[in-house]
Parts: structure tokens; sequence; C-alpha cells
């Protein structure tokens, strides 16, 4: 019986000396679990504080696009060697009447102002991201036209069937250009040239300060220089301007909504272009926002207002808002295809005094990424 118990005492021995044998399993069979924590999950994606961005669309009027004036953008810059190539169009009718406050002829108010005219202008853009947040841009105004337009049809018949009237359309033949008028002091201007020639050109680079966050919007600022590189004929200012520009945009929580806002300061060189006297500082403001219909669709609105742009030009006239230049885009912009986006809109000016009246966005864009490229191969 104890040799029994003996032999017994050895194997169970053996057994426990033996090495635990391997089993299949996984992470979460092991306990205590293991140092590294539990089993990873993905995680939540994170939203950009940017969508597609406000339609990029300077003032596009007769007397607007004399000098440089500056436009809303989205905060967002590209990546380093990623690479963004666009086509922005703009047709614009612009209508301005004015008659003096004072002087007469005859018992009627001497007229003062007419402004009647429609610019169309192709803008092909250029821009890179050269480091982290930094990025350069170029924009040249390669086909510009002034000259007599087939929108007065329209915008009058619109503002009839709306209860407008005429808004004093009807002093002037249709597709006409007449950009003539006399100055508060009595100097006389005008700007008889029309046709289709280049246009002018900006070099912007742009610097992203936030990203944007749960709590703060994504911040970016930009320095535009721009070079007055005009067909003659046009008569365009031939100084240079500088433009410092703040661009803001934020995301309302996880909803599909992004709100933007932001300004520019604009100081320029010329501030007479063809006996037209000009202010030489500027300012400008806008706010508006996008709605995400889904990632590839979005609806976007934006306001601008600007202020004043000629020194003398409407002083003691019948216009009562003189030159405070104001603007609404709106429009819808999609992506086809990835790295492909359009967007088509309109323009409308709040105040039909002195910026343009109404008029018609349709931009293309191609976004390249060069490195990406350059590293497959």
């Amino acid at each position: 019986m104890a040799r029994r118990l003996a032999r017994t005492g050895l194997v169970l021995l053996a057994v426990l000396a033996l090495p635990p044998v391997a089993r299949a399993g996984t992470d979460d069979d092991e306990w205590p679990a293991p140092l590294d924590g539990p089993p990873a999950t993905t995680a939540p994606v994170e939203l950009s504080q940017w969508g597609m961005g406000p339609f990029e669309v300077r003032d596009p009027s007769v007397l607007g696009e004399l000098r440089a004036s500056p436009m809303a953008r989205s905060p967002r810059t590209l990546r380093p060697f990623e690479l963004e190539l666009g086509v922005r169009q703009t047709q614009e009718s612009t209508y301005v009447y004015a008659d003096s406050t004072d002087a007469t002829v005859g018992g009627r108010r001497e007229h003062r102002l007419t402004v009647d005219g429609e610019t169309r202008d192709t803008n092909l853009v250029v821009r890179m991201g050269i480091l982290p947040r930094i990025e350069l841009g170029a924009a040249l105004d390669a086909v510009h036209y002034q000259g007599g337009g087939y929108l007065d049809g329209l915008i009058t018949s619109f503002h009839r069937t709306v209860g407008m009237g005429t808004l004093r359309r009807d002093r002037e033949p249709y597709h006409s250009w007449i950009v003539k008028g006399t100055e508060s002091n009595g100097r006389e201007i005008d700007f008889g040239h029309t046709g289709t020639g280049l246009g002018d050109a900006v070099l912007s680079p742009r610097f992203l300060v936030l990203e944007g966050g749960d709590y703060h919007p994504a911040v970016a600022v930009g320095l535009s220089l721009w070079l007055p590189l005009a067909s003659p004929r046009f008569e365009h200012g031939h100084g240079t301007a500088e433009t410092f520009s703040i661009d803001a945009s934020k995301r309302l929580g996880t909803l599909p909504i992004v709100l933007y806002a932001g300004g520019a300061y604009t100081y320029y060189d010329a501030v007479s272009v063809h006996g037209l006297a000009l202010t030489r500082h500027r300012f400008m403001a806008y706010g508006g926002f996008e709605i995400e219909i889904t990632s590839r669709v979005s609806l976007v609105t934006h306001f601008w207002q600007e202020t004043l742009r000629e020194k003398k030009l409407f002083g003691g006239t019948d216009i009562p808002k003189g030159n405070m230049i104001q603007y609404i885009a709106s429009g819808i912009k999609f992506t086809p295809l990835t790295g492909l986006r359009i967007e088509l809109g309109a323009l409308e000016s709040f105040d039909k005094s002195a910026g343009g009246d109404f008029g018609f966005l349709a931009n293309l864009w191609f976004d390249v990424d060069a490195g990406a490229i350059l590293h497959e191969r």
C-alpha cells in the first residue's frame, strides 16, 4: 500500500513539473489583463473645422475692378506638396444712375453719374503647400471683358416681377457701356474703352495659425500683393496694393454646419485712376455659413461689406448709401470625383447704388497630391 501511494505521489509531482501546454486563444482570454490595456477600439473620426468654404469672389463691378479688392476664403491651407488648380468665372452687370441733390437744370435735378456695363472675368489660380500650414498662391485674370452685356433684360424683368420697378434701368438702352460722371468738385470722369484682354494678378502666401478644435475656430492669415498687369486700354490702377486678411471657420459641434467670418485691410499705392479720386485705406468684413447636404454636396452663403471706395464721386447725389459696397454670394458646391470640385452660384448687391447689380459664378477646382505621386514613383 505504501508503495502504491509513493508511485501516485511521484506521478503527481511529475505532472505538476511539466510546462503549461499552449492553447489557441486571444489576448482577451488572458488573466490578468495585459499591461498595455484593453483591446484597441476604432477611434472616432475627427471632423475638420471647415468645409468647402465660401465663394472666392471679389467686387466684380465696373468701378470695383479698377483696383484690387479682397475676398472671403476658407482658412484651410494645403498640405506640403499638395497642389490646387482652379478656374474662377464671374459675369456681372453694373448699373448706377445718380442725380445731384442741389443743382438743377430747367427745374430738374442735374444728372451727375451713369455707370452701365458688364464685366466677365476668367481667373486662373494655382496654389501649393510648401510647409505644414503654409501655402503659396497666385491668380491671374487671364481673360477680362468689359462692355455691353446681355443681363439687362433679365435683371429688369426680375425687378418688375417682384415689384421693384425698373430701378432706373429704363433711363439707358439695354446692352450699353456708359461710365461717365462728375465728382462733387466738378471734375469729370469718363471710362470709354471696351473689349477683351488681360486683367490683373495677385500673389498670396497664407499661414494656418490655428487648426481649430471643439472650443476654438480655425484661423488663417494671409498677405496678398496685387499686380497691375491689365491691358492698358482698360485704364485700371497702375500702382500695387497690399492686403492683410484674416479668415476663420468653426463647425457647430458634430452638425453638418460650418460658420465663416473674417476681414481684410488693403493699402493702395494709387489714389487716382484716370482722374477718379479714390481712397487709400479700405476695410472689408464678411460672415457666412455652409450646410453640408452630404460629404460631397454643400450649400454656401456669405455676405460682405467694404468701406468707401470713391472719395468724391457720390458726394451730393441722391444715392442714399453713397458707395458702401455690400454683396451676398450664394450657391452650391459639389465634388463628383475625388479631387474635383464644381461651384455654381449667384452674386447680388444689397446696395444697388454703387456695387454691381447681379451676376453669376462658376468655378472649377482640381486638387492634386504631388507628394503622394512622387512617393509612389
